[in-house]
């Protein structure tokens, strides 16, 4: 970003993460809920442990998120269905950056589009992505 690589202001930052994002013990055969998706333990499941240093990263890099909105559902695949039902498994959020200090490059009325699909399912094991793409 410093280089200039993208231009000289940033004008949209998309996230999106289809699979587990590295949840551990989803592919046992016990039928134990990992503590991160059990929303009696972690707080809200397993947006509450990932989504929040996504969030927390854009913010740092380019500045405060304003105008934020989002949605949260419950649609279970079916790898997911007997673990998790009780927490969301679909989650969006759009929102704009602010103005700061901090920033690394100007990017102050950007738009932030995120999406974290944990109940993604594909047969092939490539299928699952955790990319960020910043555009200026």
């Amino acid at each position: 970003l410093k280089e200039g690589a993208i231009g000289d202001k940033v004008t949209s930052v998309q996230y999106r993460l289809k699979g587990m994002g590295g949840a551990r013990g989803m592919d046992d055969d016990n039928d134990a809920v990992p503590w991160r998706l059990d929303a009696r333990k972690s707080g809200g499941g397993l947006i509450m442990d990932v989504g929040c240093h996504v969030i927390d990263r854009i913010d740092y890099l380019f500045g405060p998120l304003k105008d934020v909105k989002g949605g949260a559902k419950r649609r279970c695949g079916s790898r997911l269905k007997l673990k998790v039902a009780e927490v969301e498994d679909y989650v969006s959020l759009s929102a704009t950056i602010g103005s700061c200090e901090w920033s690394v490059i100007d990017s102050a009325g950007a738009s932030v589009d995120c999406i974290w699909d944990f109940g993604y399912e594909d047969e092939d094991p490539t299928s699952p992505m955790d990319e960020l793409i910043i555009s200026g």
